[in-house]
């Protein structure tokens, strides 16, 4: 515990004598759940984002049940290109503040997080990878991201039972979707059904076979991968 406000004091100190007009290229924080219950994890993004940075990383490890929250983007994700969370709890106002106050925003990635909100929306998105632990959305999930290149999503077995809709163009060139259940997902093949280059994982049954075929026979390339 003492060693832990040790650091704490030590990195807040670090990050509060940097000069404020100092922009950072990369800020990454990788700490443990465990951590995070005596530190003030809130205080170094916050701190970090407010330089600025192109790049933000926020990894969290550990199995303690809290998830760290995680805090609102302020006025310093203006340059940010880059936004990559693992095991974070994201609030409802975390999508608005994506497409309100990341204006250069190329990549979002999204792994084992906790999500509040329903629907990802940015014009300038290029990249996106949703690998979700949970989500609490009670309306169909809704991606729009019109100059999106590569999209890459898993979804659990109870996670958007209202289904996903993905409104794209021609620029999406490589999709990769792991469902472990076709369940109010029909939608989301649908839109994805013209890429090029689409990966399909994790069905299960022949019925989802024919389903398929059905659903994406106007593709140029599909891998199927079934797991029995």
């Amino acid at each position: 515990m003492q060693k832990l406000r040790k650091f704490e004091s030590f990195t807040i100190s670090l990050l509060l004598f940097r000069s404020a007009t100092e922009s950072l290229d990369k800020f990454r924080l990788c700490v443990n759940r465990d951590c995070l219950r005596v530190c003030d994890g809130h205080l170094w993004v916050r701190r970090g984002v407010m330089y600025c940075p192109q790049v933000l990383e926020v990894l969290t490890t550990g199995f303690h049940a809290k998830i760290f929250r995680f805090p609102h983007l302020g006025a310093g994700s203006c340059r940010l290109k880059r936004l990559h969370l693992n095991g974070v709890r994201l609030d409802c106002h975390f999508a608005e503040q994506i497409k309100s106050r990341c204006p250069l925003l190329e990549e979002l990635e999204l792994r084992s997080c906790v999500h509040m909100f329903q629907e990802v929306t940015s014009c300038s998105l290029k990249r996106l990878i949703i690998d979700t632990l949970g989500n609490a959305t009670k309306a169909p999930f809704v991606i729009t991201a019109p100059c999106l290149v590569y999209f890459q999503m898993s979804v659990s077995v109870g996670c958007y039972t209202n289904g996903i809709s993905v409104h794209i163009t021609d620029s999406l060139l490589k999709a990769f979707v792991h469902l472990r259940s076709l369940e109010n997902q029909r939608s989301l093949l649908v839109d994805l059904c013209n890429v090029p280059d689409l990966e399909l994982r994790g069905f299960q049954t022949k019925v989802s076979l024919h389903r398929l075929v059905h659903v994406c026979s106007f593709m140029l390339q599909v891998v199927i991968i079934f797991y029995f």
